[in-house]
């Protein structure tokens, strides 16, 4: 009898470790977050890290992350995620993320309850591999929490969400500046230093390591080429139209220059983000220094280019003579903008964080320096942005509270740590950069904030990814300013 019983609790405990699915639902809890699509991979690492069995994941393409929406679904209990109650009991946790409209949709949204478009994970999504779904159908549902590239309080000017675009109507939150009693309202923090990159068209990496004399064609980070700080602000200004308006030593254009394989059109492509996003408010900041100083903005969508956002037919505009500039509402529309011109040997350039891999596009160095994290962490590479979680703070009538809460302050803190994003890093780089042949995934990415308590390695170590500067105001505010300067709030820094 004794023996059977011991069997029978073997039998449960397993089933207790089998995976979710639709079947299961629905979930005992369930958390809306909204924001940043640069930071999908690093938090669906972190959800999947605290469930007790394998993690189920949706999406609206059947991959994960989705371009616009992606959910976990699986089992946890206060062993994993420690004040989850009732204490000692499974929960099954649902963990919805709204990608589409980039950091915007983690701001101001979170702060109104604002209701938005998010994927409806229900007995209608179906298997494509292994624990991962395909979900079609939508619902509406209230944000609880966000997630951005910057702090909150940088949505405003040209980082504001556009009516009109991804759904987004006028007055909606996000289409105007939050006051300082809203960002008050929120229970914000700064979470690490996410590096972003510049990307371009394989077609046009390769033509620009033939004009500088590298090997054309290699993904070696000794071979990658390189654009000047101020280049690429004029290419994002609108300034430079044409790529055949940059000359190599010999004063030769770069499209007809030796070794070069012409571009079917020598125009401009830019596949930038729609406003609202983090990873376009990094651009805007790092290189024009927008919404900072209104005196130089970024070139917005042509006319003719704006129903090609988000569609794939980005090369058929008629009647675009200055640069093409194409508006995507997530990082995954970015890569698809520019695969599309480079099948099409057009040349392209955007922005993205050091996460995203593609067959088309690559990395190029910024003014002869690679996006490597031992560059970041020296200050030799300074393209980041100082991501921010955030909800309804306690003591608002409409506070986030209970397990809701357990989980996203579990969430945010575990997304700060320099061991959790180190493991986001292993997913990082892929095989777009290489040193000595070898992928410099876990050396490019996300950094743990020395200002929020980690401890800085001297050398730098990748396996404890942690850089010495912040942008928080050195008067003692808890909150960034990614108008201010960064700089090493005491410590130490390798030089």
């Amino acid at each position: 009898m004794k023996a059977k019983l011991l069997s029978m609790a073997v039998m449960a405990a397993s089933m207790n470790a089998m995976a979710l699915t639709p079947a299961d639902l629905p979930a005992d809890i369930e958390l809306f977050i909204g924001g940043a699509s640069a930071q999908d991979k690093a938090l669906i690492e972190v959800v999947s890290s605290l469930c007790k069995d394998t993690a189920d994941k949706y999406s609206e393409t059947g991959a994960a992350p989705g371009s616009s929406y992606t959910a976990v679904f699986c089992t946890m209990s206060d062993a994993q995620v420690p004040g989850l109650l009732p204490a000692g009991t499974d929960r099954k946790v649902l963990i919805h993320k709204r990608s589409k409209g980039g950091s915007a949709f983690g701001a101001a949204p979170v702060e109104s309850g604002d209701s938005v478009t998010r994927m409806l994970v229900d007995a209608s999504c179906t298997l494509t591999t292994a624990h991962q779904y395909q979900c079609t159908g939508t619902t509406n549902d209230v944000l609880k929490a966000g997630i951005t590239d910057v702090e909150p309080g940088m949505f405003r000017g040209v980082n504001l969400l556009v009516p009109g675009v991804g759904g987004v109507v006028a007055g909606d939150p996000g289409t105007s500046a939050m006051t300082s009693v809203q960002l008050d309202r929120l229970d914000k923090k700064p979470t690490g230093a996410l590096t972003f990159g510049v990307v371009v068209t394989k077609t046009l990496r390769d033509a620009l390591q033939a004009v500088q004399g590298l090997s054309s064609g290699s993904d070696e980070e000794s071979q990658m080429p390189s654009l000047t700080k101020s280049q690429i602000a004029s290419l994002f200004a609108g300034t430079v139209t044409n790529w055949s308006e940059f000359q190599n030593a010999s004063g030769t254009a770069i499209t007809t220059a030796g070794g070069v394989i012409a571009p079917a059109n020598t125009r401009v492509e830019i596949c930038r983000r729609t406003q609202g996003s983090g990873t376009q408010a990094v651009t805007n900041q790092h290189f024009l220094n927008q919404p900072c100083d209104a005196s130089v903005a970024p070139k917005v969508d042509n006319t003719p280019a704006s129903g090609t956002a988000g569609t794939g037919a980005y090369t058929s505009l008629v009647g675009v003579t200055g640069p093409a500039v194409h508006w995507n509402e997530s990082s995954g529309n970015v890569n698809t903008c520019l695969a599309a011109l480079n099948t099409a040997n057009f040349w392209g350039i955007g922005l993205q964080s050091l996460e995203q891999t593609n067959a088309a596009i690559r990395f190029v160095k910024i003014d002869g320096v690679s996006p490597l994290l031992t560059n970041v962490a020296t200050g030799k590479y300074d393209e980041l942005g100082i991501t921010s979680f955030q909800w309804i703070k306690a003591g608002q009538p409409d506070a986030l509270s209970g397990n809701q809460l357990v989980l996203a302050s579990k969430f945010r803190n575990d997304l700060s740590t320099d061991t959790e994003l180190r493991s986001a890093n292993l997913g990082f780089g892929g095989n777009n950069i290489t040193i000595g042949g070898v992928s410099v995934a876990g050396q490019v990415g996300w950094a743990a904030l020395e200002s929020n308590g980690f401890t800085l390695n001297v050398p730098f170590d990748v396996t404890h990814p942690v850089v010495p500067f912040s942008n928080r105001g050195i008067s003692g505010g808890n909150d960034a300013n990614s108008c201010a300067p960064k700089i090493i709030l005491g410590g130490k820094s390798q030089m």
